[in-house]
């Protein structure tokens, strides 16, 4: 910071601490009595770099205050939603009570990990970050993190997610890791002075939270009303992180999506001795749905199984009575499994996800069930389809791990009952069912059992799976047209099939793309918008949709194709009177070139080369003549030329004028023949052999006087013949003759 703009500073602070102290003597209802020195007694800020200096050493008056969470109006749309309150906390705070904050109903707290200092960018550790993580989690208050952010680039704003995750190892979140996200309102930082755009600030907020949440934390983003309205995409941001909205007001409209209101920076908790931030923390969307709920069990227990929700503080088991419909929680627990007794005759068990933040909790929604009955095996979960082609459907399932094997079922429609296809002896979670029909919905089941005193006991329940095999694969795939930027191709049609899917491979990223769907039974596509010049490999699968899943082929042809080279361009032209040399520009991977010549009104083949050059002979002299040349490469032994061209106009010199030299006084005459293709003619004179030519003049006639010569010099004349055609001219060859004046 610069002097001038420390003693501005200066001059600034000392006029505020003038000008609140009397506010502060006359206010009914002020929020804080000590004074500045007693604020930062045993601290030493750093006032040029911490963003948040400002606020806590002038603050305390400058905030209304708001009478803790009895005057507040909550969003109606919040109406359903638990609130919890909490504080957010710095060093600023100095030394916490925990213990008291927590008694105080204090139930979370968010605390500064640190800051990028906006003068100098360099990143900082708040001093009391350890201290407040430590005694907080002691105290039983839940735990979440923000950092101050100052980042000008995607870069730093991956720096400063990375250092907090460099910083919180050893931690236990219980809520998300935020960016914060504000302006310094005292001074100039130099995230303000980057000036940076609405997209770009949003992105910065992305980078921080992408990065925080690739490493298995939740992630959000704090700014103000103004901020999350006008500077970023508030509304967009809500989509993927979590929202922690400063408005000091006692109501907030923001419109976008939040999870936490910051209501005021001027609050007194129990426990803390200086005025720190309040929050209400809105719950009812809990964690995500948990998945892969699997059971095995004996009859008389079971073990349940599942899949841990992304940062789910614990899970609640339930327990249905399949006969009355009865549910209840038979049990909540942190770890992703469970052992318990079979509580009815005939149970179904679901799991749900919680956050809990003190004695409110946010659950996900109820799992996918899985049933046991008491006296049978638990039911097999994960019945599915692992590959399926036109006549065979691979079967899996999770494994369970009391019983002897598993009987596989298939659905008799003929009888409407189901048939036992196989009966395993092993505890192998998979069967090949084969001689299927193609593009037919088969449903089969799976039920595990166990041999017990020579009598079979099976799964008390089981649950259908409806699938089909696929259509069986496309055949005379092959490439019927291209143009320099298509391909069209045609396959035969298959019966009773609802369309076909098309791939493209990509070289560079060695993988083949779904590119299009036909929904209709049509056998053509053509590619569009493709290089002139390149190879292309494509492929077609055929598929039916059955219950709304989509099964295609199991193997599918592919085809090569090469869209046709681009005009050859640059196509230029030297002209004597009988010859053109014809040039034009290389094209890549090309095996030669085509010249054509249009004569009797359609292009004739003139030459086949693999030069980029040629010279047409025999021509007629001052006469027009029309080429072009396209390109040809051989591709699975087919010839491809280029499908457009460029036509070439061009002509032939005309020959050289033989003209007469009649000497006079003080003059000369030039007289010669007219030349057919000739558009006029250029005389020349010269004093001496090596002296540089003059001109006469220009004209269509066949003769000029050249006046105003030296009696009895010798003078050197010649005449040249020209051609202007398409824009260019084409200049015959001369001959000079000598003379001299009377």
């Amino acid at each position: 910071m610069s002097i001038i703009k420390k003693t501005i500073f200066f001059i600034f602070a000392i006029v505020m601490i003038t000008a609140l102290s009397a506010i502060v003597s006359s206010a009914d209802n002020s929020v804080d009595n000590n004074s500045i020195a007693d604020i930062f007694e045993g601290i030493e800020p750093d006032r040029e770099n911490d963003p948040l200096y400002l606020k806590y050493s002038l603050n305390p008056t400058i905030m209304a205050p708001v009478s803790g969470s009895a005057s507040l109006t909550h969003n109606s749309a919040l109406a359903g939603f638990d609130k919890v309150y909490g504080v957010d906390v710095s060093y600023f705070q100095d030394t916490i009570n925990w213990k008291k904050v927590k008694a105080a109903g204090i139930d979370f707290a968010i605390i500064r990990l640190g800051y990028r200092g906006y003068g100098n960018g360099a990143l900082v550790l708040d001093t009391k970050f350890h201290e407040n993580m430590k005694n907080a989690k002691a105290a039983g208050v839940k735990i979440g993190i923000y950092f101050f952010t100052q980042a000008i680039t995607i870069a730093e704003a991956k720096q400063e997610a990375n250092y907090c995750l460099s910083n919180i190892k050893g931690y236990a979140l219980d809520m998300p890791i935020y960016i914060d996200m504000e302006e310094i309102s005292y001074d100039i930082g130099r995230f303000d002075s980057a000036h940076l755009s609405y997209s770009a600030k949003t992105n910065i907020c992305k980078a921080f939270c992408d990065t925080i949440k690739n490493a298995g934390y939740r992630s959000g983003v704090y700014a103000s009303y103004n901020y999350f309205t006008y500077l970023i995409n508030g509304p967009q941001l809500g989509k993927s992180y979590e929202i922690w909205l400063a408005h000091y007001n006692t109501y907030t409209d923001y419109v976008g999506e939040y999870q936490i209101w910051q209501y005021t920076g001027s609050g007194r908790v129990d426990g803390v001795n200086r005025t720190v931030d309040m929050n209400v923390l809105y719950m009812k969307k809990g964690p995500e749905k948990v998945t892969n709920l699997k059971a095995s069990g004996n009859g008389t227990n079971v073990t349940l199984s599942w899949n841990s929700s992304f940062c789910a503080h614990g899970y609640a088991v339930y327990a249905k009575n399949i006969e009355t419909g009865a549910i209840k929680e038979v049990a909540k627990t942190t770890a992703t499994s469970k052992t318990l007794k079979i509580p009815f005759d005939k149970s179904r068990f679901f799991i749900k996800a919680y956050y809990n933040v003190g004695t409110k909790y946010a659950y996900s929604a109820y799992s996918t069930g899985v049933s046991a009955y008491k006296g049978a095996l638990p039911e097999v979960t994960n019945v599915s389809v692992a590959s399926a082609n036109h006549q065979v459907i691979n079967l899996s399932w999770d494994k369970q791990t009391y019983c002897d094997g598993y009987i596989v079922y298939m659905y008799n429609t003929a009888t409407n009952k189901y048939d036992r296809l196989a009966k395993t002896t092993s505890n192998v979670a998979s069967y090949r069912v084969t001689g299927l029909t193609a593009n037919t919905a088969y449903r089969f089941a799976v039920r595990a059992y166990k041999t017990v005193s020579g009598k079979e006991v099976a799964s008390g329940n089981f649950v259908p799976l409806d699938t089909s095999t696929t259509p069986p694969p496309v055949t005379n795939l092959k490439e019927v047209s291209t143009t320099q930027d298509s391909v069209t191709l045609s396959w035969d049609k298959q019966q009773n099939v609802t369309g076909y899917i098309v791939y493209r491979y990509y070289s560079a990223l060695q993988k083949w793309v779904r590119f299009d769907k036909l929904k209709t039974n049509s056998n053509r596509y053509t590619f569009k918008n493709l290089q002139p010049g390149v190879n292309y490999k494509f492929a077609v699968r055929a598929y039916v949709t059955y219950d709304g899943t989509e099964y295609a082929s199991g193997s599918y042809p592919t085809v090569l194709a090469y869209t046709r080279p681009e005009a050859v361009s640059g196509i230029t032209s030297v002209s004597s009177t009988d010859e053109i040399k014809l040039s034009w520009t290389k094209q890549k991977d090309m095996i030669g070139y085509i010249v054509f010549q249009y004569t009797a009104g359609k292009w004739t083949v003139i030459k086949r080369t693999t030069s980029n050059t040629f010279t047409v002979t025999g021509l007629s002299q001052a006469n027009t003549y029309w080429f072009t040349v396209k390109s040809f490469r051989q591709i699975n032994g087919k010839e491809t030329t280029s499908e457009k061209f460029n036509v070439y106009k061009t002509s032939t010199n005309p020959e050289t004028v033989a003209f007469k030299v009649t000497p006079g006084s003080k003059k000369a005459t030039l007289k010669w023949n007219k030349l057919n293709g000739a558009t006029g003619y250029i005389a020349y004179f010269k004093t001496t052999a090596n002296a540089a030519w003059k001109r006469i003049a220009v004209t269509h006639d066949t003769s000029v006087v050249k006046t105003g010569l030296a009696t009895g010099k010798s003078y050197y004349f010649t005449v040249k013949a020209y051609r202007n055609y398409n824009g260019k001219i084409y200049n015959g060859k001369f001959v000079a003759k000598t003379a001299k004046i009377k």
